[in-house]
């Protein structure tokens, strides 16, 4: 079965100014044929959302104009660990051979969101060439940035236990049925939930474990795939 391989795909973020979303994509070069990925979100007052709506609008018609190919999404930004599983499930659908993320539009939480969804996907799918581009509001300058040094190292075993990590899992069951599942011994379980603590993906309050954002996303991903 023949796949079509995407070379080039940028992840734009619009907010309401849909001149940085543009400025960025003439900095970073995008060109005919390259994929552009549309990430937004309609909410908040009738006149925040008319005016994500009227950039969305501006910028589609400019990229296929351009012979930009549009891929769109739209997220509910209410939950960190959903928005990524959702991007990423993009990403897989689409595999590029090189992602740009483009965090100009000054919507930090789709910001990070794209940012986190480009790792966790180039650390669980697909080794991806992986980079930013960020440039002031102004425009007076910008900058390029390879993410090749910046990874997760999330270790196997890891994400394996996140898949028996629930929020507001009594660590007690977590440990005892882990044992069993992954046929580890308790310290070493213990051990590995110590070294999820300190990576930021759970947070152990007495006998319960939760998941953190990161955590959650990665639960999402990771687990997803692992139970299909």
């Amino acid at each position: 079965m023949f796949i079509n391989l995407i070379k080039k795909l940028v992840i734009f973020i619009i907010g309401f100014d849909e001149k940085l979303v543009i400025r960025s994509g003439f900095r970073i070069g995008i060109q005919p044929g390259d994929t552009a990925l549309l990430v937004y979100s309609i909410s908040g007052g009738e006149f925040e959302k008319s005016k994500v709506v009227k950039a969305v609008e501006t910028v589609r018609n400019i990229f296929i104009d351009s012979g930009i190919k549009l891929r769109e999404l739209v997220l509910d930004a209410n939950s960190f660990g959903k928005d990524v599983f959702k991007l990423v499930d993009v990403l897989n659908e689409l595999k590029p051979e090189r992602l740009i993320v483009s965090l100009g539009s000054g919507m930090r939480y789709l910001g990070l969101v794209s940012l986190y969804a480009s790792l966790i996907y180039r650390e669980l799918v697909k080794d991806v060439e992986l980079s930013i581009h960020v440039a002031r509001e102004d425009g007076l300058y910008d900058v390029a940035l390879n993410l090749d040094t910046l990874r997760l190292n999330i270790g196997r075993s890891e994400l394996r236990l996140l898949c028996f990590i629930k929020n507001n899992a009594e660590r007690d069951v977590v440990v005892r049925e882990s044992c069993v599942k992954l046929s580890k011994t308790r310290s070493t379980i213990y051990a590995l939930l110590h070294r999820m603590v300190k990576r930021g993906l759970i947070i152990i309050r007495d006998n319960s474990v939760e998941l953190t954002p990161l955590g959650e996303a990665l639960y999402y991903v990771f687990c997803g795939v692992e139970s299909e």
